[in-house]
């Protein structure tokens, strides 16, 4: 049984701060192409992964002729996957290294009770939460990760409601108000234009198709027994701060995330209209098969996690397309650091760490370039 998502509550954010965290995810932005993309290459280590690799003298890809890259990077990832995992607990709190003493009355009415520690019902929630939320398969991508761009990131977090869901209350549009009096004319003219409009409902736009799909459809992942999850992010949709050397000075966290506009209005309802196909900060969905440019773009989200001085940190949704905040609310869950949890093979003060995968590239184009001569040398033999 799914358990109730946790609610949000909305807190105010002035333009100046808004534009202050866009510059600081354009700044980051900048970061990740000049580091990540650009030096460390993660997205050429996909390719050779998949063995799309260039072949020597030629600007066209072409299967790898020999090919030791991807069978080294697979060893270690199912040597590592295949293993049963130990679960560690630490707790901060010493008194959850003691046993749990429940009231007089309460061991009279439970006679049955048997005295544990929280430490070790800590341990078997998390052995618990391994197996059934999916998190084996996480962690195996980010193995991964840590091989082919470096570091790996994995959210643990609990579902919540954003604020706009937890203060906006849902109307029925398809019942009206109840007159006290009753008035028949009024109540006829109702039926009439209720059948007209039974009639025609199913003639609606293309945008409003999407708005109803996407209400309809589940697009968020639903495979937690409760509203806690765990989520590997791919490297190319996390943000770090721009200003942080390691990972522990990080003044905040980024995501990127893509949401049709239908998914984006029926997300926040009540930012519906202001962004529309035509606004030019909306990128078009690669496979879009459909005719109407609604259906064709995607909103691009920047969601932070900022770290504040107080017990909990503090959530802004941003877009390009809009210049208020999209959503800004107090994370309704308390956890150490951030919800996204880094990880990097090699630690050296660099959050984005050379790829091991990077460094093999240089002597696989060599076997390849070896063995490309032998075979030209064996067809001219012939």
């Amino acid at each position: 049984m799914k358990s109730q998502i946790t609610p949000t509550q909305p807190i105010e954010i002035s333009q100046d701060e808004v534009r202050f965290w866009k510059a600081e995810v354009r700044a980051s932005l900048k970061r990740q192409k000049d580091e990540f993309i650009t030096r460390i290459g993660y997205e050429r280590n996909i390719r050779y992964f998949e063995a799309l690799q260039g072949a020597e003298g030629s600007d066209i890809k072409q299967l790898a002729i020999v090919d030791e890259f991807s069978p080294s990077i697979l060893s270690v990832i199912t040597s590592t996957y295949y293993q049963n995992p130990d679960v560690h607990v630490e707790a901060a709190n010493p008194e959850s290294d003691g046993m749990v003493k429940p009231s007089l009355l309460y061991m009279i009415q439970n006679p049955d009770f048997v005295p544990y520690k929280l430490q070790d019902l800590l341990k078997s929630s998390v052995r618990y939460g391994m197996d059934k939320s999916g998190m084996k398969e996480e962690m195996q991508l980010a193995d991964f990760d840590l091989m082919m761009a470096g570091f790996a990131t994995v959210e643990m977090n609990h579902a919540s409601e954003g604020s706009d869901s937890a203060q906006m209350p849902t109307v029925d549009a398809s019942q009206p108000e109840t007159d006290v009096y009753g008035n028949p004319i009024l109540d006829s003219l109702t039926a009439g234009i209720k059948t007209a409009f039974n009639a025609v409902k199913g003639a609606i736009s293309p945008d409003q198709v999407e708005d109803k799909v996407a209400q309809e459809v589940q697009s968020e992942r639903i495979d937690f027994t409760d509203a806690t999850y765990c989520k590997r992010w791919n490297p190319l949709d996390v943000l770090f701060d721009s200003r942080a050397t390691v990972f522990k000075e990080s003044r905040f966290i980024g995501k990127v995330i893509k949401k049709s506009l239908g998914e984006f209005n029926a997300m926040y309802p009540k930012l519906k209209g202001k962004i529309n196909a035509t606004s030019g900060a909306l990128d078009t969905l690669p496979f879009a098969g459909h005719n109407s440019q609604d259906n064709k773009k995607v909103v691009t989200l920047y969601e932070l996690e900022i770290k504040k001085k107080g017990e909990r940190n503090c959530i802004l949704v941003l877009s390009n397309a809009l210049d208020e905040a999209v959503d800004y609310y107090e994370k309704p869950i308390v956890t150490n650091n951030f919800s996204i949890k880094y990880a990097s093979v090699d630690k050296y003060g660099r959050i984005y760490t050379m790829a091991r995968a990077t460094k093999a590239i240089k002597p696989q184009d060599d076997i390849n370039h070896y063995m490309t001569i032998q075979f030209e040398h064996v067809d001219r033999a012939q």
